[in-house]
């Protein structure tokens, strides 16, 4: 199979939302009240996880008058959890 093919299989679904809302709620999560938390096992989906990204927004050194672009994020999980960590 091309790699653009899997690209496209594993982005390229409908409905991500309810399939993200749907896991969230099979494991326990109350999905009325979704915090950044509750998203990091779906959205950290590379090697290290949480831990990984942590490191490599530390190694960044972003202040807090500095803007960070993700590119190619998915649904956000860097992002999402470099806005919770960083004082604002």
């Amino acid at each position: 199979m091309d790699v653009r093919d899997l690209v496209r299989g594993h982005y390229g679904g409908r409905n991500l939302s309810d399939t993200i809302l749907t896991a969230l709620a099979e494991a326990g999560t109350d999905v009325e009240q979704i915090t950044a938390a509750d998203l990091f096992p779906l959205d950290q989906l590379h090697a290290g996880g949480v831990a990984a990204t942590r490191h490599a927004l530390d190694r960044l050194g972003l202040a807090p008058d500095m803007r960070l672009l993700d590119i190619g994020c998915g649904i956000g999980g860097p992002s999402r959890l470099e806005r919770r960590t960083t004082p604002r």
